[in-house]
């Protein structure tokens, strides 16, 4: 009489195949689901640091124009314009976010020149505080409020 030995089990029942494909499946799409989110995060964050410095390139741009002014007028929420020694220099804001900055000399457009940055629903104010102050959303209902102080411009006459 032969002898077999009691457990020389080799491989999985389909009863444990079963249970664990599942299990697996559910494994293999959560982990589909966290790489997909960690590229998206990687292209919006991407996308947000070259919005910013482009945005910031804007803002210095427009502080180097108002630090420059005579006299700074707002035509509207969307339209300032400052005279400087140079020319007037007329800042829009345009529907879409962008902002142009155009350049008059003796009545004749100089220079012309649009950002790349898209600032929605962005908008000029004049504080009492002697401050021009841009607003623009960021992300949502983010706020930004870039303030940009005009004492070197009212110092002296009080224009």
């Amino acid at each position: 009489m032969m002898h077999r030995p009691a457990s020389t089990r080799h491989g999985y029942s389909i009863v444990e195949c079963v249970i664990a494909l599942p299990i697996m499946g559910i494994f293999l799409f959560m982990a589909v689901q966290l790489f997909y989110s960690c590229i998206a995060m990687v292209r919006f964050s991407a996308r947000q640091s070259t919005l910013t410095v482009q945005r910031q390139s804007v803002i210095d741009r427009l502080d180097n124009d108002v630090q420059d002014s005579r006299s700074i007028q707002l035509i509207g929420r969307h339209l300032m314009v400052c005279r400087t020694p140079r020319g007037v220099v007329r800042w829009r804001i345009a529907r879409n976010g962008t902002m142009r900055r155009q350049q008059w000399l003796k009545g004749r457009l100089n220079s012309q020149w649009q950002s790349d940055a898209v600032m929605r629903s962005a908008y000029f104010t004049l504080s009492a505080r002697h401050l021009l102050r841009l607003s623009y959303l960021v992300h949502r209902r983010r706020t930004i409020v870039a303030a940009i102080p005009l004492a070197g411009l009212l110092t002296g006459s009080q224009r």
